[in-house]
């Protein structure tokens, strides 16, 4: 609460003086720490919820690549700091599988025979178009 009213932070220290507590430099932040901040805070006064990670370095994420898992760790943690709780995992979330897109029998078969013969039977045509371009230049 000190960080957001520093006459709370005052108050309490002016308090805990006047109760007769020595005030050494070890003893202040332990004896501060046993009142609790709501005795001293202004009425109707809310405190503002702060969110903290803690990660020892950021070599996890540095580097040429970003594993997935690495990758979901980051992205939970950015979510979790920025309050989007609502995309954060939860246990009653489906897990992640591979492919993420679900396709019809039909959807499948028209991507593999699509991905094997119709893309590079185009390169062929192109190539063929290009090749016969240079002959007649």
């Amino acid at each position: 609460m000190e960080w957001t009213d520093p006459q709370a932070a005052a108050v309490k220290v002016a308090g805990l003086v006047g109760a007769g507590a020595e005030l050494d430099p070890a003893g202040t932040l332990f004896t501060e720490s046993l009142a609790p901040t709501e005795w001293f805070a202004k009425p109707g006064f809310k405190p503002t919820s702060v969110r903290l990670a803690a990660i020892g370095h950021g070599g996890w994420f540095v580097g040429p690549d970003l594993s997935p898992a690495k990758e979901e760790l980051l992205v939970t943690i950015c979510n979790w700091l920025l309050h989007l709780d609502e995309r954060l995992p939860s246990a009653s979330a489906a897990p992640w599988r591979f492919p993420r897109v679900t396709l019809s029998e039909r959807d499948q078969t028209l991507w593999r025979w699509g991905t094997r013969l119709a893309l590079p039977g185009l390169f062929v045509y192109i190539g063929s178009m290009v090749l016969l371009r240079r002959r007649y230049r």
